[in-house]
């Protein structure tokens, strides 16, 4: 990648890594709301719909984790030269 540094290409990165925990947090959040207001809608109790609510917010919050930290993309060369 000619013109880039390797600092501007690791922040690239972080920029874009940070957007889809974004993007993945603001779904989960909209799932949540969506899902609390069905159950407010079809009489659930308000404190079973706060801990469905916990429940759908804390497995988004793992599952962005998770696809952040599977998400660095470490650059490993191999080179196979078998000169026997």
């Amino acid at each position: 990648m000619e013109g880039e540094s390797r600092t501007g290409l690791c922040l690239n990165q972080t920029i874009n890594t940070m957007n889809r925990i974004i993007l993945y947090i603001i779904g989960t959040l909209l799932v949540a709301g969506g899902g609390a207001w069905m159950a407010i809608t079809l009489g659930a109790p308000p404190v079973w719909v706060g801990v469905g609510c916990l429940i759908i917010v804390g497995l988004g919050f793992m599952g962005a984790a998770g696809n952040a930290r599977g998400s660095g993309g470490s650059r490993v060369t191999v080179n196979e030269d078998n000169d026997s």
